[in-house]
């Protein structure tokens, strides 16, 4: 979701405030800022332009923001791949065994993976968010 709205700090800072003790964030993103997903974005300039997402993130930056707001313990996780002409990552994607190898060269390689899963802790350091805006 954090790829949808314009403040994702905000967002990312109000899910490590709700979080109880030793809970954990589980966030879920496109993979649209490795290498892959760029080359998609300038070769689908158009589809892009026209999408929900106002956020583009690779891992590292990701893993940077969830730092910066106070998580700790980052993990992540890949999954599927991406190929960077549409019609063929669709064909790619719906053969069984195509879609295995891609997943299995996405866990060792980053800039194919088509979906992050980062899970991360707030750490326990009594961190608190900067409060936001004015008062009112």
């Amino acid at each position: 979701m954090v790829e949808h709205v314009s403040d994702d700090v905000a967002v990312l800072e109000e899910c490590r405030r709700a979080l109880s003790r030793g809970g954990l964030l589980i966030l879920g993103i496109p993979h649209e800022g490795g290498v892959i997903g760029r080359s998609l974005r300038r070769l689908h300039r158009r589809m892009y332009a026209e999408g929900e997402h106002v956020n583009f993130y690779s891992i590292e930056r990701m893993r940077a923001l969830l730092r910066s707001v106070g998580f700790v313990d980052i993990r992540l996780a890949k999954f599927g791949f991406l190929f960077p002409q549409y019609h063929m990552h669709v064909a790619l994607t719906w053969c069984p065994w195509t879609f295995r190898l891609g997943h299995w060269w996405t866990q060792r390689c980053d800039t194919t993976a088509d979906s992050l899963i980062f899970v991360a802790r707030p750490s326990s350091d009594g961190y608190r968010a900067p409060a936001r805006g004015g008062s009112n």
